[in-house]
């Protein structure tokens, strides 16, 4: 009876750590469009105007990719968009949607130079569906390779400056089907 105790309560104090250990992280970032198409254009959007967003993960979020020491890819809890100028902000959560956080650590020998990446993308479909997305949004950047020590989710991002480029990628597809607005992350901080 004696060491049914001492297991349950040994038991209960992984769980615990493990649960304390979790964390649930929420990264804001803006940026500045600095192409716009005339379909997006005409609805308002012009260069230099901004978008902004918040995303959340879970700190013990499962790799999607867990045999790959490079390449670690993660659901993110929600990720939210906002471009004023469109009067828009587009929450993407849900199982429904895709919303990925993507980790590259010491790209793989033959990409030269190596690097570490950053990814964020979300859309209104699955990433298996065979349908296309009404709406989706991409950012991705580059950083010297040994930024990430590994392939796991950083608590903090690294600071903008750090980054070799750090561009976005916005797609409605009510405004056009084949076009996209783009621009450069000017912020990424978490709170």
């Amino acid at each position: 009876m004696k060491f049914k105790l001492i297991v349950l309560i040994a038991v209960a104090f992984a769980v615990s750590t493990q649960s304390a250990l979790s964390r649930n992280l929420v990264w804001t970032f803006a940026g500045v469009f600095d192409s716009v198409p005339p379909e997006y254009q005409a609805l308002g959007l012009s260069i230099g105007d901004t978008l902004s967003g918040t995303f959340q993960i879970n700190s013990n979020a499962r790799d999607a990719h867990p045999e790959s020491p490079i390449t670690g890819q993660y659901d993110l809890g929600k990720l939210t968009v906002c471009v004023p100028a469109l009067g828009t902000c587009v929450t993407f959560s849900g199982p429904h949607t895709s919303h990925v956080m993507t980790v590259i650590n010491d790209s793989p020998p033959g990409d030269e130079p190596p690097f570490d990446s950053l990814e964020i993308a979300g859309r209104d479909v699955a990433l298996d569906s065979t349908a296309d997305p009404t709406i989706s949004f991409f950012f991705s950047g580059t950083l010297p390779v040994g930024t990430f020590s590994s392939d796991g989710i950083p608590l903090t991002p690294p600071p903008e400056s750090v980054f070799e480029f750090l561009h976005f990628q916005y797609m409605d597809a009510v405004i056009s089907t084949t076009v996209t607005a783009t621009g450069t992350i000017t912020s990424i901080s978490s709170r």
